[in-house]
């Protein structure tokens, strides 16, 4: 059970949080049972262009309650559409080709292969739990319309989110790179800040100062190659 909630600071058109079972007042770690619900609610809509996205503790969530954001984009975004490799150090797992910050990626392509697919992508959340790794999840059909789930381990953030315009280059200034900007929405406070992003190697450093230290990473694929 859950319940759809309209957000009152929207970053875009349909921008609500899906909340599963409030009345148990669960923190903002992401359960099996939540994690169904939240996928299937993207199943179950005729729309590709509905996104979904999840937020871990220490990766920019605003709130402390479990939830998933929901929205829709203008365009596909480049992390649903994004050919797909092997993970080069876990063949048991795929990545997106072209990323600044490690991935994995699952794709729900039949019913069969669904309850495979979750476990396999359920190890990988587990594993960034138990290791207390800070972590991003996206979800979204891919450009052949099958839904897509993007995890990102990541650094954890330490800081107080960054609200609104700020001075110093847009590394410096505190940018919030969560699971939208991950995702290739980039959301941006004022025009100095997108102007800023659009100079040449801007992002490429903004997306990479979120990668998780490879001596965690290191320990994640360990844990990984162990559960396989």
């Amino acid at each position: 059970m859950g319940v759809v909630l309209a957000n009152v600071s929207p970053f875009t058109f349909g921008h609500s949080l899906l909340v599963p079972d409030p009345p148990k007042l669960f923190n903002q770690v992401i359960r099996k049972p939540s994690l169904e619900l939240a996928l299937g609610s993207l199943l179950h809509s005729a729309d590709n262009l509905l996104c979904l996205g999840f937020n871990s503790l220490l990766a920019y969530a605003s709130v402390n309650h479990l939830h998933y954001h929901l929205w829709y984009s203008m365009a596909p975004l480049h992390s649903a559409t994004c050919p797909l490799v092997t993970k080069p150090a876990l063949p048991a797992f795929m990545e997106l080709r072209q990323h600044c910050v490690d991935n994995f990626v699952f794709e729900f392509a039949s019913i069969s292969e669904y309850k495979a697919t979750l476990e396999h992508l359920w190890r990988v959340i587990e594993s960034c739990q138990q290791l207390k790794i800070a972590h991003n999840l996206f979800a979204a059909r891919n450009g052949q319309g099958v839904l897509r789930v993007v995890l990102w381990p990541r650094r954890s953030v330490l800081k107080a989110k960054a609200v609104g315009p700020a001075p110093g280059t847009v590394t410096s200034r505190g940018y919030n790179v969560a699971v939208a900007e991950l995702a290739g929405m980039m959301l941006v406070a004022d025009e100095a800040t997108c102007a800023a992003l659009r100079q040449e190697g801007a992002l490429a450093a903004v997306l990479m100062n979120e990668r998780l230290p490879d001596a965690e990473l290191a320990e994640l694929y360990s844990l990984l190659a162990n559960r396989s």
